[in-house]
């Protein structure tokens, strides 16, 4: 992957150039212009790994723009494991919109309690401190939390949310319900939901599958009553929670 042009010469062929890696002494505002260049015109994973063995061994790598572009980019190809390293060993104060993408990430892809300790690790651990978090970090970690059926750490998560004054985000309480509900807690889940000064068709979703799973059907009759009341249009989820419930017809 040629990283900086070179002059070819008649025996060298596109494909020597093209794993040529020529940088100057200095870094300088063009060099990490063309790097960023490259780094987008990779299109492997395999691509990435090169990349990234080469910008190793070069005054780059410790650029916190570069990492964090090559971060994600690791993060676009669902290569999640590099894209942690450099998160939490090579960026020095890694900005919140990586360690959303991070999070987002392992939740993603499954890997559910990554996600909650990176959560963790970002936030500076159990007793607070480091990266503050904010409305989207909220939206992927509870996820992760309800991936793994632990409402212990999506209540840990809901602290912060009201410790960070973000309770009032319909898209954050909409997770903290369909948290409380994937996790057996439908009481919490309906808690959350009626302090909602607003709802959208996602909020009502959530807390009629959260009703059927737990088997109270008849709640969840009564919460798509007043999804109907409020005028919220119910779309193809809203309908698809009701052909789980015993002796539904489609």
């Amino acid at each position: 992957m040629s990283l900086i042009p070179t002059s070819p010469s008649s025996s060298q062929s596109k494909s020597q150039n093209s794993k040529t890696l020529i940088l100057p002494h200095k870094p300088s505002p063009q060099t990490l212009q063309h790097l960023l260049s490259q780094l987008n015109r990779c299109s492997s994973i395999d691509h990435l790994r090169r990349f990234h063995a080469k910008i190793i061994k070069t005054q780059f790598s410790r650029d916190p723009f570069l990492l964090t572009r090559l971060a994600h980019a690791y993060l676009r190809s669902r290569s999640l494991a590099p894209a942690e390293r450099i998160l939490t060993k090579a960026v020095k104060n890694p900005p919140v919109f990586l360690w959303n993408e991070t999070i987002k990430g392992f939740a993603r892809n499954g890997y559910f309690r990554e996600s909650m300790d990176l959560y963790y690790t970002m936030t500076g651990g159990r007793g607070g401190g480091g990266v503050r978090p904010n409305e989207f970090t909220f939206t992927f970690v509870l996820p992760a939390c309800a991936g793994a059926r632990s409402v212990l750490d999506g209540r840990k998560v809901h602290d912060d949310v009201v410790r960070w004054n973000c309770e009032s985000n319909v898209f954050v309480a909409t997770a903290l319900v369909d948290m409380y509900g994937k996790c057996g807690e439908i009481e919490a889940a309906r808690q959350v939901f009626d302090k909602m000064p607003s709802k959208g068709t996602a909020t009502y979703n959530a807390m009629i599958a959260g009703y059927v799973m737990n088997g109270e059907c008849d709640e969840a009759l009564n919460i798509f009553n007043q999804m109907q009341r409020s005028g919220t249009q119910p779309d193809t989820m809203t309908m698809l929670s009701f052909t789980c419930m015993p002796g539904a017809v489609v």
